[in-house]
């Protein structure tokens, strides 16, 4: 069995050292150029218009089929499923929001 009272740790560069080698202090006005997220309300809003953009879509393939100037039966069904499933999601998002205010409402301060 080996001993380790022989056993030296690996060198340690001399931390005052470093100071004069390119690293330079945190300047506390760099964090207050943060770029903001959007709100909930324009992202909200960009959800909303995206149901409508699918639901345009859907309409306009099942116009251009019913119409003859497409003959992908297929391409109309999934647009229009993708149009519901788009709409479904908005109905459930639109409900768990009202449902919350409903609950802070009912909160007593």
């Amino acid at each position: 069995m080996a001993s380790s009272a022989g056993v030296r740790p690996p060198s340690v560069p001399n931390v005052q050292g470093v100071k004069g080698q390119g690293i330079q202090p945190i300047d506390a006005t760099a964090f207050t150029n943060r770029v903001t997220a959007p709100g909930f309300a324009e992202m909200f809003q960009k959800f909303v218009k995206g149901v409508d953009q699918k639901k345009k879509a859907s309409a306009q393939e099942t116009q251009d089929l019913i119409l003859g100037r497409s003959d992908n039966i297929h391409e109309a069904v999934v647009k229009s499923e993708e149009s519901k499933v788009a709409f479904n999601l908005m109905i459930e998002v639109r409900n768990k929001l009202v449902d919350s205010y409903k609950e802070l409402m009912r909160l007593q301060v």
